[in-house]
């Protein structure tokens, strides 16, 4: 073979791009998800890149999506190069229109972005929110990153703090107030405006809330009125300085009261600049028209036009065409958009398969460009219109190497066939080299590996299911009436062929019986957070309750049974620290040695690390063995012969006897870990994440 032909089919073998663009994503997805070209101890990505390939039919519902994202930004000379924020997984980029993307944060923490701002004058010059929100008390945030080279490295602006206890501040979002001079900027957090009038170098605290705040909107003709949304909707009419809530002006133009249920978003009219739209979700959808020099005129334009969502809400204006006639998008569920001056709206996305205007539910962002093109933001991933939401085309499903998924846990089999349970993309599969998604559509949660190499029990919808076939038919089979969020625990004892399930109460069930309650003599009042049952004497469990004491007794934490749940044996004292943490998972070494993992920040003014903890004597005492982790809830932990591996908000660590923790192998990304298992046949370490997808990592 000639060597010039030789160097071009190896540079299309490395390089996927190099290929015909057309199909070059799926095939990349497919064939590459899991390669077997591993080295010992360096991580490997294993997927699903961009989004697994549904199993559901032309119109139904799809869980099809790559991830959860915040915001974009598109570069204002180029729209083929576009930023992009994950709620997790920190910052990607692309330059190429999303066949490629590459994750641009290289930090000590992980984080996910809610907003990006580009400045005008220069136009490398960009400004990001740092914040996470996982759900299940897992929200915290590390203020604004910054960069001068158009999004190719990052570093901390000045307004910037560390997750403390009761200190969790999420930034939320972004905006130049003087155009002209670029140097007067507003950003808010969850619950505080912060102003700064030199470009971002610093910034002062000049209104603080109780209530949740998620925007900021600068009015075009007069940037001295300034609007802030979230569950309150309050105005600056001073360019900042001072702030009025009009929370009760608005709400009593639609019959209603202020209250934590309720979203504000607002847009302004390009048809009228007097005229100012406000989106409410408050128990029911309304539209709304304010003079935008005062908010005591306003007028209730429709009601239930588009979907009430509390969480998800955004607003865009722009130009249906060129004659000047307005449109008008809401982002709440889905998208919807009016012509009609927002007397009327119609449905313009869908999570039903195949069809031209299918995206994925839960709409965060919407950005129109000049042109007309439509970009929005969703749970799903990034999606494009070019004829004004008629049909769709997904910039992150079928990216050559976008991993993105949020994972809630996982489990594989002993054929290499590997099941996870998903935020907002049900369960997914991995099979032959390929990753599919199960025909359920929503929330999975964790996974546990049954008696055989086709079985399998998940979390869904956060209730359990069983399948006998590789996920291709997943049937009902909870325990009890009680539900327990997303990621309960469930764990399967090949030996005895039995199903173990943790909801208020914990559940056993021998194959082909019903379910058996073992914690009959506990209370309801909390959740079990975690649970182990010794593989090798099934009547030996460890249990904890999921909520803090928070002061008071320190009772009904951890408990502790040796005869199958006959008697279970309050442990809580024995651990001190359960006073104001909670447990997020509880495992045994093959020493007897009970490691446990906590939730939660510590006070970084006392400089303690408390998030493992070990007891060498049956569980009557406890010993701190956190040193080297860093400020982070940890979240899983598994023995590996006589060390540790734990992850945490932050990444895979690994303790071994008598040294301090440290991270774990080479390449693994700054992320949450949601879930450790280690295959010791195969001597591989399996590794779920919040924001990144699975990973792999061969132990020599």
């Amino acid at each position: 073979m000639p060597t010039r032909l030789l160097i071009v089919i190896l540079l299309i073998i490395v390089n996927p791009s190099c290929k015909n663009k057309k199909g070059t994503a799926a095939d990349y997805n497919q064939l590459n998800a899991f390669s077997d070209l591993i080295e010992p101890n360096v991580w490997q990505a294993i997927g699903p890149f961009g989004a697994p390939i549904p199993l559901a039919e032309k119109n139904e519902w799809s869980a099809f999506g790559s991830g959860r994202f915040e915001s974009i930004n598109l570069h204002p000379d180029n729209e083929n190069e576009i930023l992009i924020g994950h709620a997790s997984a920190g910052l990607f980029k692309t330059t190429d229109g999303g066949i490629t993307w590459h994750q641009k944060l290289d930090f000590e923490f992980a984080t996910g972005i809610f907003s990006i701002l580009r400045f005008n004058k220069n136009d490398k010059h960009l400004l990001a929110s740092c914040a996470t929100d996982l759900g299940m008390e897992k929200q915290f945030g590390y203020g604004l990153i910054e960069s001068f080279d158009n999004g190719e490295t990052w570093q901390r602006n000045s307004l910037q703090y560390n997750p403390s206890e009761y200190n969790y501040n999420q930034q939320r979002s972004i905006e130049i107030i003087d155009k002209r001079n670029e140097q007067k900027l507003l950003s808010i957090s969850d619950h505080e405006i912060f102003i700064t009038y030199d470009g971002a170098k610093t910034w002062n605290s000049i209104y603080k809330t109780s209530e949740n705040l998620k925007s900021i909107k600068v009015n075009p003709e007069n940037e001295k009125q300034i609007f802030v949304t979230g569950n309150v909707l309050i105005v600056s009419y001073d360019g900042g300085e001072t702030w009025t809530d009009e929370t009760a002006v608005v709400a009593r133009s639609y019959g209603a009261t202020p209250g934590k249920n309720a979203r504000y978003e607002i847009g302004f009219s390009l048809k009228n600049n007097k005229k100012l739209w406000i989106a409410v979700s408050h128990n029911s959808s309304y539209l709304l028209q304010a003079n935008i020099l005062s908010l005591r005129e306003i007028v209730l334009v429709s009601h239930s036009e588009f979907i009430a969502n509390i969480y998800h809400m955004c607003m865009a204006t722009g130009y249906k065409d060129f004659d000047g006639n307005e449109q008008l998008l809401v982002g709440t569920t889905r998208v919807f958009k009016s012509i009609n001056g927002g007397a009327s709206f119609s449905q313009i996305t869908t999570p039903e398969y195949l069809l031209p205007n299918n995206t994925h539910d839960d709409v965060n962002a919407i950005q129109i460009t000049a042109n007309k093109h439509i970009y929005i933001a969703t749970d799903g991933g990034i999606d494009k219109s070019a004829d004004g939401g008629l049909t769709w085309f997904s910039l992150t499903n079928k990216a050559l190497n976008l991993n993105a998924s949020l994972l809630f846990g996982f489990d594989k089999a002993i054929n290499n066939v590997i099941m996870a349970g998903t935020q907002d993309k049900g369960i997914i599969v991995f099979k032959k080299r390929k990753w599919n998604t199960c025909d359920l559509y929503g929330d999975g949660g964790r996974v546990t590996a049954m008696g055989d190499s086709l079985s399998f029990a998940c979390g869904y919808a956060k209730m359990c299911y069983v399948t006998k076939n590789d996920g291709r038919n997943l049937v009902y089979n909870h325990a009890g009436g009680d539900i327990n969020f997303f990621d309960f625990r469930m764990a399967y004892h090949k030996g005895e062929n039995t199903l173990y399930i943790a909801n208020q109460h914990l559940y056993k069930q021998i194959e082909g019986k019903n379910f058996e309650i073992l914690s009959s003599a506990l209370s309801t009042e909390r959740p079990i957070g975690a649970f182990w049952v010794n593989p090798d004497n099934t009547a030996e469990i460890w249990l904890s309750k999921m909520d803090a004491t928070w002061g008071g007794p320190l009772v009904k934490k951890l408990y502790y049974t040796n005869d199958g749940g006959l008697v279970w044996i309050d442990k809580s004292e024995a651990l001190p620290i359960l006073k104001w943490r909670s447990i997020t998972d509880i495992d045994v070494n093959q020493n007897g040695e009970i490691a446990i993992t906590l939730n939660g920040f510590d006070n970084s003014k006392a400089n303690e690390v408390n998030k493992v903890f070990l007891s060498k004597d049956g569980g009557n005492s406890f010993e701190n063995m956190s040193e080297g982790l860093s400020n982070h809830p940890v979240f899983s932990i598994e023995p590996i012969g006589n060390d540790w591996i734990c992850g945490n908000a932050n990444g895979v660590f690994i303790k071994e006897p008598n040294q301090k923790w440290m991270p774990f192998g080479k390449g693994f990304p700054s992320v949450m870990v949601s879930e450790i298992k280690y295959y010791e046949a195969q001597r591989m370490l399996f590794v779920s994440t919040f924001g990144r997808g699975m990973w792999r990592l061969w132990l020599n």
